[in-house]
């Protein structure tokens, strides 16, 4: 079903996504299109917000942000050298 390398990472992220999209236009929390406060970095900062209340079932387990943590997916921090993709570790190997 998923044949490029984290294609099913990026569907459980983009479900994600379209949650905390749902959310905001639900609640009516964006500006009108042409208004004053109608900034990009407003509906960022709107969408980052309501991120926290999205509570995903992806296919590869749950989301959920409260307090900016996911259950049952560690988040994976990789970095590109030399054209490659090279996997440092989780955020929690990481910092913790």
């Amino acid at each position: 079903m998923f044949e490029a390398r984290g294609g099913v990472e990026l569907y459980d992220a983009t479900l994600v996504l379209a949650a905390g999209i749902r959310q905001v236009v639900d609640d009516g929390a964006l500006p009108e299109p042409g208004a004053a406060d109608a900034r990009p970095e407003v509906a960022r900062g709107t969408l980052r917000d309501a991120m926290d209340g999205v509570d995903v079932k992806g296919l590869l387990g749950r989301y959920r942000f409260k307090d900016h943590q996911a259950l049952d997916r560690p988040v994976w921090v990789d970095v590109r050298e030399g054209g490659k993709w090279k996997q440092l570790g989780t955020v929690g190997s990481l910092t913790g």
